[in-house]
């Protein structure tokens, strides 16, 4: 009889902290409370979710600006969420908005990396070789090589015009010395014309996106080193020995400035009167050393005795 007593009372037990979550079959009705999706208040931002990844975009207005003429940009900051990898990540990310936003501005981007005439497989072959004698021929430097060791040269342009066209741009032909870009793919035809200090993009109507502010950062240095340093001394043919032993050792480790984003300056089109523009102004947002610790005394002098009285022509301030 006590045994069926604490049956009982453990059942009862059970059954008094159940909650009723609808019926047993999938679209089963619930007999609880039902929230219709009219009583549901998202806030002033929305956005969606890809069902696919579970990643959440957004984006929202912060305004727009017109001229008399017809010119007008909407200006969006937006939020979507981004991963940081590879060898050369940045530690800029997230700032000044927050890691993940970002106010949607007309813009060009490129990719960079560093030039080097002979690759590591290359001169690990080199001093592998029982022929090695600390100078191969097959890895000699001339003057003008040891200038571009280790140098970046940017790449696979990217235009970026809200609401109009984004996308690669490839080189189509050179105009009167200026070369010229086009989308690789694309519904509205557009020109980019790079003109070194300046960029300008032209869509179909005529309207001009002129590109002045730059944004540079700083990239880490190759640290090849698979060739001792006195076998780069030896590497040189003719010319100023010192000075492009130092040019190549430069080249592998001082870090450069790395030319990454051109930001629009302006809006307008010759095609409208009295020279009506939209005009972008920019405040920088702080300032700080990429690699301060170029600038340890131990640091300087090892640098020193590898790069001689060439030192300070190669360690900037590293600020951006």
């Amino acid at each position: 009889m006590k045994v069926l007593l604490v049956s009982f009372f453990s059942l009862l037990y059970t059954f008094s902290f159940s909650q009723n979550i609808g019926g047993r079959e999938p679209g089963d009705i619930s007999y609880g409370t039902t929230v219709s999706p009219s009583t549901l208040t998202g806030g002033g931002l929305a956005g969606d979710v890809n069902v696919l990844n579970g990643q959440y975009s957004s984006s929202y207005s912060l305004g727009s600006v017109s001229t008399p003429g017809g010119l007008s940009f909407n200006l969006n900051m937006s939020y979507s969420p981004s991963f940081t990898g590879g060898d050369n990540p940045s530690i800029a990310s997230g700032i000044p908005y927050g890691h993940g936003w970002n106010v949607d501005l007309p813009m060009v981007t490129v990719s960079t990396d560093a030039f080097f005439k002979h690759t590591i497989i290359d001169e690990c072959l080199a001093l592998t070789d029982n022929d090695f004698d600390g100078s191969p021929s097959s890895l000699m430097f001339n003057d003008e090589e040891a200038i571009k060791e280790g140098e970046l040269y940017w790449f696979a342009p990217r235009i970026h015009l809200p609401g109009i066209a984004s996308g690669r741009a490839v080189f189509k032909y050179f105009k009167d010395d200026i070369p010229i870009f086009v989308l690789n793919t694309f519904e509205k035809h557009i020109e980019m014309a790079y003109y070194g200090d300046n960029i300008k993009v032209t869509v179909d109507d005529g309207t001009v996106f002129e590109f002045k502010v730059l944004e540079s950062k700083w990239r880490q240095a190759s640290n090849q080193r698979t060739l001792d340093y006195d076998v780069l001394r030896a590497m040189i043919e003719g010319g100023d020995i010192a000075g492009a032993k130092a040019l190549i050792l430069k080249g592998n480790l001082i870090p450069k400035e790395e030319k990454t984003t051109w930001y629009c300056k302006s809006i307008y089109n010759p095609n409208i009167p009295v020279n009506q523009s939209i005009i972008f102004d920019y405040e920088k947002f702080g300032e700080f050393s990429f690699y301060e610790e170029f600038h340890q005394p131990a640091i300087i002098n090892e640098v020193s005795a590898q790069l001689g009285n060439l030192t300070s022509t190669y360690m900037p301030d590293f600020k951006a």
